[in-house]
């Protein structure tokens, strides 16, 4: 019996299709690290907060508003941001952009209210 050798086409093109089949099994790749920044705006000009920083530790401070701070944390990195109206009146408002998107954002209006927010880097 003769058998007739497959064409090598055959052997890339079922190369392809399994590559692409386990592609699709391991879904979205994930990045290493986000660009994180926190940023506090409102009407009112002083506010209280408390933040995770890029080692993981938590920061309180009082800062003149609007205020942001940017750094690079690794996917899972816990992430958190609360200010505090240091007023009587006015609004505050919390947000945590990764890679230069709004990821999470709080707003609070009246004296001393608190906007907070937070979450994993990585997470919806």
């Amino acid at each position: 019996m003769h058998h007739k050798k497959a064409n090598p086409l055959y052997y890339l093109l079922m190369l392809l299709v399994i590559l692409a089949l386990l592609a699709l099994a391991c879904g979205e790749v994930t990045p290493a690290t986000y660009r994180v920044k926190y940023r506090v705006s409102g009407t009112m000009r002083e506010a209280s907060l408390t933040y995770t920083n890029a080692q993981g530790g938590r920061e309180q401070k009082d800062v003149s508003v609007p205020w942001d701070t940017s750094f690079t944390a690794e996917h899972g990195h816990s992430l958190y941001l609360s200010a505090q109206s240091l007023q009587d009146h006015g609004s505050v408002v919390a947000e945590i952009l990764i890679s230069s998107k709004l990821w999470k954002k709080s707003q609070s209006s009246g004296a001393h209210k608190i906007a907070s927010c937070g979450g994993s880097a990585g997470s919806e």
